[in-house]
């Protein structure tokens, strides 16, 4: 990730409420905010979702060519929703950084997940041979108010997963992982992989 949200989908106020925690309540307050912010990143991390406005890196070891598993040179940009694209750079084959002419590409972020492609009549550059040659910066996820319920109560089931069992394990009790409800919310919401 190039830059990190400015805020979380779930607030202190709504994790605490969660947690059966009154208002005055506030010692635990601390550590509900690191669960917040770990259940967050464990539902985009497992749904492959961003959910608050985010600035991310994609990189890519040269661009893909048509035939080599994709279609029209695809760049399946994984943590939609996708806003835009903020530049498509590269490393030439003698090693210079290149930024890509926006009118060379196209986002699609209508398709699932959404792509970039190039545009009407263009192909990718060729790149250096080399691990991350190319890279994509782009916009993902939404404003706070505009997450979905559904993965609103998936953040909110961990962070009282967390809050509840504090350690991997439980002694002298019936051992069960992170709850089912969290798995069923988590799969209403996860981008399909093409792979």
């Amino acid at each position: 990730m190039v830059e990190l949200p400015a805020s979380l989908p779930v607030t202190l106020d709504e994790a605490r409420a969660h947690c059966r925690l009154t208002s005055s309540e506030t010692a635990e307050d601390g550590l509900i905010g690191i669960y917040l912010q770990a259940a967050t990143a464990t539902l985009e991390t497992d749904a492959r979702i961003s959910l608050v406005t985010q600035t991310r890196r994609l990189w890519l070891d040269g661009f893909p060519r048509r035939g080599e598993g994709c279609r029209a040179g695809e760049i399946r940009l994984w943590y939609p929703p996708v806003q835009q694209v903020l530049a498509v750079t590269y490393l030439d084959t003698a090693g210079v950084e290149r930024e890509l002419d926006p009118a060379r590409y196209r986002l699609d972020a209508a398709s699932t997940p959404p792509r970039v492609l190039p545009a009407h009549g263009y192909t990718w550059p060729e790149t250096l041979a080399a691990a991350n040659s190319a890279w994509v910066d782009y916009v993902a996820g939404s404003e706070p108010a505009s997450v979905s319920p559904t993965a609103r109560a998936a953040i909110l089931l961990l962070v009282a997963h967390l809050f509840e069992d504090r350690s991997a394990v439980t002694s002298g009790t019936i051992i069960t992982e992170t709850p089912l409800g969290y798995d069923r919310l988590m799969n209403l919401l996860r981008v399909p992989s093409l792979d």
